[in-house]
């Protein structure tokens, strides 16, 4: 990676157009509880408390971006195969060439405050990153990725907290170098020793046109591997994943979430103008994606595409 620019930090703090508002933040009812307990404790002040917490939070952002990029690498079903050391044993190169992808990565540390053993406190991080590659070429041998010679990339990352934003950075180009070595090579995900093709997760395009008929497209698809993901869609931009610059959608208007067991679910968020599965009004419960058309946003409507 280029000097300077290594982990989810760096690229917060590399771009100076980036959000940065601090790190994660007590409710007051949190302050007062553990002021509460911190009076047996001498000299530990709420304040050093809070300091570490910041320390924690930015611990939490200490993730390289190499090892993001390829642990999403590693799931593609034409790398992940060349996992399988047996078909393809150390000693033999195999190059494999990515067009145009995006990479999502989505992270949530967990900060606690514990107090004679007991958690008071309990903050969870909504870490997110989306890179889109122009290309990518991979240099795999003995089921890892030793290197990779990576095209033009944007990426977009935030922070948040308890829905709150915390840091965010939007189409910032990396000027990756011409051939990244890995160290230590990044070993390719496998299952028993054998190949482990993995399956791509479920991927929606929702694309409609703007008042003024300007195409307005965004793509929601879980990282590889991830077993939970969310996604809030809105008209404010900062607070939300999502952005739909639209005078009938509410500043947090609805979430869509993935998991393992329920697949991509819809629920409105009690927005102004309500949000519609093919015509049929939706309340703050979830609703599956599953065969869905078509998804209106306050009157803003969008096609839904698969694949």
């Amino acid at each position: 990676m280029q000097a300077g620019l290594e982990t989810l930090g760096d690229l917060f703090n590399a771009d100076r157009r980036s959000r940065r508002v601090g790190g994660p933040q007590l409710a007051s009812t949190e302050r007062e509880q553990l002021k509460a307990a911190l009076k047996s404790k001498g000299r530990i002040a709420l304040g050093d408390v809070e300091k570490e917490m910041g320390n924690a939070y930015r611990r939490a952002l200490n993730v390289k971006l190499i090892d993001i990029f390829a642990g999403a690498w590693s799931g593609v079903t034409q790398v992940a195969e060349l996992g399988d050391t047996t078909k393809y044993p150390p000693g033999e190169k195999h190059f494999v060439p990515l067009a145009n992808h995006r990479i999502t990565s989505d992270h949530r540390p967990k900060v606690e405050v514990l107090v004679d053993g007991m958690p008071l406190v309990s903050l969870t991080l909504n870490v997110n990153l989306q890179a889109q590659f122009e290309a990518a070429v991979l240099e795999v041998e003995g089921g890892h990725i030793h290197a990779v010679k990576p095209g033009n990339c944007l990426a977009t990352a935030s922070v948040s907290c308890r829905g709150v934003p915390i840091a965010s950075t939007s189409s910032r180009r990396l000027a990756l170098p011409a051939e990244m070595e890995l160290q230590p090579p990044f070993a390719i995900r496998a299952f028993g020793g054998q190949a482990s093709p993995l399956r791509s997760e479920p991927m929606l395009t929702l694309s409609g046109r703007d008042e003024k008929g300007r195409v307005v497209e965004f793509q929601v698809a879980p990282a590889f591997g991830d077993a939970e993901s969310t996604w809030v869609i809105g008209r404010r931009e900062g607070r939300v994943d999502i952005l739909l610059a639209h005078r009938l959608v509410s500043n947090a208007h609805a979430r869509i979430r993935f998991s393992r067991a329920r697949g991509l679910e819809i629920c409105d968020l009690g927005s102004s103008n309500g949000t519609l599965l093919d015509g049929r009004p939706i309340s703050q419960d979830y609703v599956s994606l599953a065969g869905v058309r078509s998804v209106s946003f306050g009157g803003f409507e969008m096609e839904v595409v698969r694949g």
